[in-house]
């Protein structure tokens, strides 16, 4: 079975059930089906920032490349996969192919 998190398609947010909100900086996740929330570091919330503007992995990964550019293009790829497979599982996003 392939790995979720490598499969191609966007990653967009569970529109029906989750919201979100940035405050001071940080995005707060409601998930209000599972009611569970979650409140993203800088990190996680670049990550989620471009999960909205590029939706796609490699475009996602491109764009944070220009802001976390010591880290390098792998190692952003691996983060990020990571990411998003996490907020997958927690039924935060969602796959669209």
């Amino acid at each position: 079975m392939k790995d979720e998190r490598k499969r191609p398609g966007r990653f967009l947010p569970d529109a029906g059930y989750v919201s979100w909100r940035e405050i001071d900086g940080q995005v707060i996740l409601l998930n209000k089906k599972e009611r569970v929330f979650y409140e993203l570091n800088h990190t996680g919330t670049a990550f989620w920032n471009a999960m909205l503007a590029h939706e796609y992995l490699d475009k996602i990964v491109a764009a944070l490349a220009e802001d976390f550019a010591s880290a390098g293009q792998d190692v952003l790829r691996c983060d990020a996969e990571e990411f998003f497979g996490h907020l997958l599982k927690s039924k935060f996003i969602r796959r669209v192919l």
